[in-house]
């Protein structure tokens, strides 16, 4: 099971995620430089609790707007 596949499983465990998307790999390791946008029902899960869950599942994790 690769990285990307690892998170998503961890990740798509709860119910407030809706989706998660990947971009292309932009570094040579397919577990580096991962850009995911990732969906979710705030009523389900507020953002904080969420950011907190992926940073869990993360080597690393930025929030961007």
């Amino acid at each position: 099971i690769g990285c990307d596949e690892a998170f998503d499983l961890a990740v798509y465990a709860h119910r407030g995620v809706e989706r998660i998307a990947w971009e292309p790999p932009s570094a040579p390791s397919p577990c580096t430089g991962r850009i995911a946008t990732v969906t979710f029902v705030p009523s389900q899960i507020p953002q904080a609790e969420l950011l907190e869950f992926m940073r869990r599942h993360a080597l690393s994790l930025e929030v961007k707007p």
